[in-house]
């Protein structure tokens, strides 16, 4: 969900909350991202070792 600057929160305990939020989802990606990567890697050395 995009937010505008006008939606954002004015006190500094919300805005912190948010940042931690945000935080935290960009790590979950961060970790899905690196999984596929992985996963690519190993289909990738399996197809060189078995080229069909």
């Amino acid at each position: 969900m995009k937010m505008l600057p006008d939606d954002l929160p004015n006190d500094v305990d919300s805005l912190k909350a948010l940042l931690l939020e945000q935080s935290l989802l960009l790590g979950k990606k961060d970790d899905q991202l690196a999984e596929w990567a992985s996963k690519y890697e190993r289909i990738l050395g399996k197809r060189r070792l078995n080229p069909t």
